[in-house]
């Protein structure tokens, strides 16, 4: 008999995996330089994505089953490219805020 958390961890899993899908395929198309580090926390927001912005659009338009998952794996695809994106423009955020609101301080 199984017991109630492995269950549980089980379904996790399979609502996890189209995510991890779709941000495994982005990740290996991924051409930004990038460290280890970064790339893992890109697949890990593209995971986080694809699971909960899928899921949300999956309940907008009401299906169910693949079609889903397809919307899931799809918003890994996206999530990956978006959190990558996103990642590599922080320094030259930070920095464009530090200058506005400081002013231009030499490093």
């Amino acid at each position: 008999m199984t017991e109630p958390t492995t269950a549980s961890i089980v379904k996790l899993l399979g609502a996890l995996l189209p995510g991890a899908v779709g941000s495994a395929i982005a990740l290996r198309f991924n051409t930004t330089d990038a460290r280890a580090l970064d790339r893992l926390l890109a697949f890990m927001g593209g995971v986080a994505l694809g699971h909960y912005g899928g899921g949300a659009l999956a309940h907008w338009y009401g299906v169910d089953g693949v079609l889903a998952d397809a919307m899931r794996v799809a918003s890994g695809l996206f999530g990956l490219a978006l959190v990558a994106n996103v990642m590599a423009e922080l320094p030259s955020l930070i920095a464009a805020a530090r200058r506005r609101i400081f002013g231009d301080t030499p490093q």
